[in-house]
């Protein structure tokens, strides 16, 4: 197994969840939209703390399902001030947010994002739970797949890249999950991207948010 065998293992896991639950938080495999829309909250807030008087900015989002994150920038009246991009390997995700918000027609791109060409950066690059599932992927594999998709992200964004991954010590694991070693996570941020790092783990999701700034 590589990494390409991790992205077509992704793309049938999420189109399945998708057909099956239609545009719902389901359908991106999310519990409901109160758990998604706070992991959406604290990616907006780690920018904010980070740059607490930035007003207006460009966000790219990989893994961006239906729109669910444009749509919670709407409901918080943030989408004058942010340019929302984002890109999914599930087609039929695609569809349905340009189908949802016309507006992002231009702004949304299918495939994947480790091999697209992009013709400019973003002044950040953001996932929201695209980290989570590896079902029985070797962990050091899928590790090594996370690892080079954060260094992406940070590597197209003009500011930083923020993204959330499962709680590394929870109480309990389920053996389909991702738990991250803290250290290898951190130890490759700082040695091959930055110093500059934030850690939110102090809210009501076995999950942490990740910010990494230039």
């Amino acid at each position: 197994m590589d990494e390409k065998d991790i992205d077509r293992f992704n793309k049938d896991y999420y189109k399945d969840k998708f057909l099956h639950f239609g545009d719902t938080p389901k359908g991106v495999d999310w519990k409901d939209k109160k758990s998604q829309s706070l992991g959406f909250q604290h990616i907006m807030d780690t920018i904010h703390f980070y740059f607490p008087s930035l007003k207006s900015f460009s966000i790219f989002e990989v893994g961006c399902g239906y729109g669910a994150f444009f749509e919670f920038l709407k409901e918080k009246d943030l989408h004058h001030d942010i340019t929302y991009s984002g890109i999914d390997l599930v087609d039929e995700m695609i569809t349905t947010a340009i189908t949802r918000f016309p507006e992002l027609k231009n702004n949304l791109y299918i495939g994947d994002f480790k091999s697209f060409s992009f013709q400019s950066r973003f002044d950040f690059v953001t996932s929201s739970g695209i980290f989570n599932v590896k079902e029985d992927i070797d962990e050091h594999l899928f590790e090594k797949n996370v690892l080079h998709i954060i260094e992406l992200m940070f590597n197209l964004s003009e500011k930083g890249t923020v993204f959330n991954l499962m709680t590394p010590s929870p109480d309990y694991k389920d053996p389909r999950l991702f738990y991250p070693s803290l250290d290898v996570i951190f130890g490759f941020i700082c040695k091959n991207l930055s110093r500059k790092v934030t850690i939110i783990s102090c809210y009501p999701l076995w999950k942490i948010t990740v910010g990494v700034f230039r």
